[in-house]
């Protein structure tokens, strides 16, 4: 029996622990993330999650490799914050 019939997962909370980041709210390349919640967890973990990834890091390679010199407009960003998701609305890349 569930403890809670209305219990709901927030996606935009997962790594963002006080108890365990510094500064929860900044990002740091070099944090050490050890349970990542995107494809799931035990039983219900996403059986495309080693191709997504793979696909994800080929895709960012190549990008990478075609267009070396870019930088962030950062006047023209716009951060997008839901109860269950944090990211960019917009986020636009400039050639520098």
């Amino acid at each position: 029996m569930p403890l809670c019939s209305c219990a709901a997962v927030l996606n935009s909370s997962a790594d963002r622990d006080e108890c365990h980041f510094a500064d929860p709210d900044s990002f740091d390349i070099h944090w050490r993330i050890d349970r990542h919640l995107a494809f799931g967890h035990g039983p219900n973990f996403c059986l495309g999650a080693s191709p997504a990834g793979m696909e994800g890091r080929l895709a960012l390679d190549e990008v990478l490799r075609r267009w070396t010199d870019w930088d962030i407009d950062y006047e023209g960003t716009v951060l997008h914050h839901t109860s269950t998701t944090t990211g960019w609305k917009r986020l636009p890349v400039v050639a520098s």
